[in-house]
């Protein structure tokens, strides 16, 4: 039997389905700022997770064949430690939120606050880049 928990943004519950029935309806505790920064580290996680997967089988062809037989491009290094340089500043730059209100304000607004914190580095060429 397959349950599944659905926030409801107007009401303020969490409602609990099983097997597509509404069964139970329980208030909502507001989330606290620790949770609300975690869930915003996550998503920055997961953006540079996304961005160095398409780089991800140079370093996979390099340890099974050998650095020598099969180096990374320094280009790919360069971009590759840029990304993880980018994620941890971003990190750093959400978890300095003292408040839920200036954390609102960094998440709604990413593409001003956080960039001009912190920029990703440029997509690398497409002769770089494999996605599976």
């Amino acid at each position: 039997m397959a349950q599944a928990r659905l926030y409801d943004l107007e009401t303020g519950t969490f409602t609990l389905y099983d097997d597509g029935q509404p069964e139970l309806t329980e208030p909502f505790a507001e989330p606290t700022l620790e949770y609300l920064k975690s869930l915003a580290v996550l998503e920055q996680k997961s953006f540079a997770h996304k961005l160095l997967r398409a780089t991800d089988w140079y370093v996979i062809r390099s340890l099974e064949l050998g650095v020598v037989a099969a180096p990374i491009p320094a280009v790919v290094t360069a971009y590759r430690s840029g990304v993880r340089t980018a994620a941890d500043a971003r990190c750093a730059v959400i978890n300095a939120a003292i408040d839920k209100t200036a954390l609102s304000a960094l998440m709604d607004n990413q593409a001003a606050a956080l960039t001009a914190a912190v920029q990703w580095p440029s997509e690398l060429d497409s002769q770089y880049t494999y996605y599976s």
